[in-house]
């Protein structure tokens, strides 16, 4: 994959709507809500999380090209296909552990930071 326009607006509209249920959830329990702080809280998590996602993904996850499929594809294939070849990215994270690291860097980052500053 690779950053686009089109994903960049998705991963901020997934953020506006995540906070939209945090404030409608927070208003039907009666608790105090901001709503205007947590839609810019929510769009710029999900914004910094779709963007480490990339960022990890295109640094410390392999991708491969299958020359005979046409494709781009996450593993070197059996014994080494000699077909597939290396293209982008250090054999580092698979793409699981990527979507791990990602979330667990956005929520520190919101918590620590984006949340401070935001909130304030």
């Amino acid at each position: 994959g690779g950053v686009t326009w089109w994903g960049t607006m998705w991963s901020g509209i997934g953020g506006v709507i995540i906070a939209l249920g945090s404030v409608l959830l927070d208003s039907v329990s009666g608790l105090g809500t901001r709503p205007l702080p947590t839609l810019l809280f929510g769009t710029s998590c999900g914004l910094l999380g779709s963007f480490l996602d990339s960022l990890l993904g295109a640094t410390l996850q392999a991708s491969y090209y299958d020359v005979e499929k046409k494709m781009i594809c996450e593993t070197d294939g059996p014994g080494g296909a000699s077909t597939i070849r290396h293209i982008s990215g250090m054999d580092i994270l698979s793409n699981a552990q990527v979507n791990l690291v990602s979330v667990f860097a956005t929520t520190i980052i919101g918590a620590l930071v984006l949340g401070p500053f935001i909130y304030q």
